[in-house]
Order: structure tokens, then C-alpha cells, then sequence
């Protein structure tokens, strides 16, 4: 039998990964928010970086324009 849950992004992500392990499932698998360098995910509790600011030390690799 699988689960299917939405995680809040505020939430702390080893607590919540514990929580589901607490369910003994097979397997765990995520689906993360879809996100480019340009339009990053949103990242609650994050730095107000400016939009599209990649993560501090690292650059945004080159990406196809549409």
C-alpha cells in the first residue's frame, strides 16, 4: 500500500523525513518544486536573495533560452 502526502516547505526536512519513515514504507521518493536558476523555487525562511540570485557560491549554469 503507498501514501501520497504534501509536504510544507517550512517544515524541517529531517523531521518530516522521519515522520514519513514512521509509516515503514517500502521506499521514499520526492517530487520537488520545479525550479530554473531564472525562477528558483520559492524557499520559505530563506534570505530575501533578489529573484534569480543563485544559491550564495555557485553560478547559474547556461540554459537554453526559449
Amino acid at each position: 500500500m503507498g501514501r501520497l502526502c504534501t509536504v510544507d516547505l517550512a517544515n524541517d526536512p529531517v523531521e518530516t523525513y522521519e515522520a514519513l519513515l514512521d509509516f515503514a514504507p517500502p521506499r521514499v521518493d520526492f517530487l520537488l518544486p520545479h525550479g530554473t536558476w531564472r525562477h528558483p523555487p520559492a524557499r520559505p525562511g530563506a534570505p530575501d536573495d533578489p529573484p534569480g540570485a543563485p544559491p550564495a557560491g555557485l553560478s547559474p549554469p547556461d540554459e537554453p533560452t526559449p
